[in-house]
């Protein structure tokens, strides 16, 4: 048989979906999905892979599938269908516009247009329910649909933290606005609209009314939105999914307060249900493009559209970027661990909390800031380079091109580069056994001690190349003899 190509269904672990053209436009720019494959039980149906560097060294190949038209009933099918093309599919996400839940009143739940919403608490189906004779409407309906959660857990949920804290609304220059403005220069009329009105319907009878039947609501100001100054605003939460266009402003402001809706799309819910049953990861990532209310259809929908598909594609791609691949998952799966068992060490003997404590020890100590003997911050750049180009004579110079090594080994390590970390520890390792003499004993200190927990990870990764580490399953065995006890 020949080989299978570098990208090929068969080696997806990712699907992404999308269900209009905009949408799809968007997420395929930002993923880079430019090769195409096919599957022969699917005939007509076209997938685009993509490399996406994950958290760690291995990429993640993704398989972006062509819309197949709108509604929960078929995002349920997507997800069939990603199961039987991708075997090894572990993540799904449905990427696309929606519609915000703004919140005047309350500024830090206040959602405005071209904001990202992410479904980190869930999809909520908010017209499942009951209505009897005499109840009015929406508040007399008894909402009974149950929030599909991809769990506080999920890999997915925890990349968006991270992701989160990495877009702080005051970060001068984020990485989601960086993003988002190679796609707005990629696609045409997909650019920021410039009006974001929220014209909401007067809903009481009032002398107002003869003169006009809405009104514009001030958008509320608070110390976020003035640090972002019209960059979008991530906000996690639920979202409301139903297969209705969502346009009624009561009915949207009555699911925001009682069931915390912060947006309505109409596939997620299908979507989020088929891959809970098949204990697929899942989340739904959208960019607001309107306010679902009786304003829906203005002029510059196709761009309002277009600008929210790219802030949702642009969150996908940054959000793919975190997700750790199999190699981080297991070191982030030990430190959870690690949490557990320095928690619960009370159980423990005295022996076994000492054991605890120098394993916790040791790989705290691969992500300490590092400081010289005078107590100089790290900042993450020196006063030389990290390659001399002639022996060292100062000792200053010597110290900063170890702490910029330091530091180059420090990162790659939080990458999982191990390659590249192991190179650098080499290197160093020579420089300080040629020149010692050149710093204080402090610093000796401070930088062989870095050297040595690094050493000691390599020997732990390079034995557990084909399993779990050694320390993973000393950590495992420690945890078991506790709970033994």
């Amino acid at each position: 048989m020949p080989p299978v190509p570098r990208l090929h269904l068969s080696k997806a672990k990712i699907a992404v979906f999308t269900a209009l053209q905009a949408e799809f436009v968007a997420a395929q720019k930002a993923l880079g999905a430019t090769t195409r494959d096919v599957h022969p039980d699917f005939a007509g149906h076209v997938y685009w892979l993509a490399e996406v560097p994950g958290f760690g060294t291995t990429p993640h190949v993704v398989a972006l599938f062509e819309p197949r038209g709108w509604g929960n009933h078929v995002a349920q099918h997507l997800v069939v269908e990603a199961r039987k093309v991708c075997p090894l599919l572990q993540h799904a996400i449905f990427c696309g516009i929606a519609g915000a839940a703004p919140h005047p009143s309350k500024p830090e739940y206040h959602v405005r247009l071209g904001d990202v919403v992410v479904a980190t608490e869930g999809v909520f189906p908010y017209t499942d329910g009951k209505l009897k004779d005499g109840d009015e409407w929406p508040t007399g309906f008894e909402l009974r649909g149950r929030v599909i959660s991809p769990g506080a857990d999920s890999p997915l949920v925890s990349a968006a933290d991270r992701l989160r804290r990495e877009n702080m609304p005051s970060h001068p220059s984020r990485p989601l606005d960086v993003q988002l403005e190679a796609l707005v220069l990629s696609i045409p009329e997909s650019s920021k609209p410039s009006r974001d009105e929220l014209n909401e319907p007067r809903r009481s009878w009032s002398p107002l009314r003869l003169l006009s039947e809405s009104y514009n609501v001030t958008h509320p100001d608070d110390q976020d939105r003035k640090q972002l100054r019209g960059r979008p605003r991530i906000s996690h939460g639920v979202i409301g999914s139903a297969n209705v266009l969502q346009a009624n402003s009561k009915w949207r402001d009555h699911l925001r307060d009682t069931a915390k809706v912060r947006a309505f799309e109409m596939e997620g819910h299908g979507f989020s249900y088929e891959a809970e049953k098949f204990d697929i990861g899942f989340l739904v990532v959208r960019g607001t493009s309107d306010y679902c209310n009786n304003s829906k259809n203005h002029d510059d929908e196709p761009q309002r559209q277009a600008y929210a598909s790219n802030v949702a594609a642009a969150y996908t791609r940054l959000l793919l970027e975190q997700l750790p691949n199999q190699a981080a998952k297991q070191i982030l799966k030990l430190n959870s661990v690690l949490r557990d068992l320095v928690r619960d060490s009370a159980t423990l003997p005295p022996e076994e909390q000492a054991e605890l404590a120098d394993t916790k020890a040791l790989y705290e100590a691969l992500t300490e800031p590092i400081f010289d003997a005078g107590g100089a911050q790290r900042d993450g750049t020196s006063t030389g380079t990290s390659q001399l180009a002639q022996p060292p004579s100062d000792p200053a110079v010597l110290w900063a091109v170890t702490v910029a090594k330091l530091v180059e080994i420090e990162n790659h390590i939080k990458a999982f580069d191990y390659k590249q970390a192991f190179v650098l520890v080499d290197e160093l390792d020579d420089l300080l056994k040629t020149y010692p003499h050149l710093l204080s004993p402090d610093q000796l200190r401070t930088a062989l001690h870095k050297l040595a927990t690094a050493t000691i990870l390599r020997a732990d990764v390079t034995a557990g190349t084909t399993g779990k580490t050694p320390i993973y399953d000393k950590v495992l065995e420690i945890l078991s003899r506790g709970r033994r006890n």
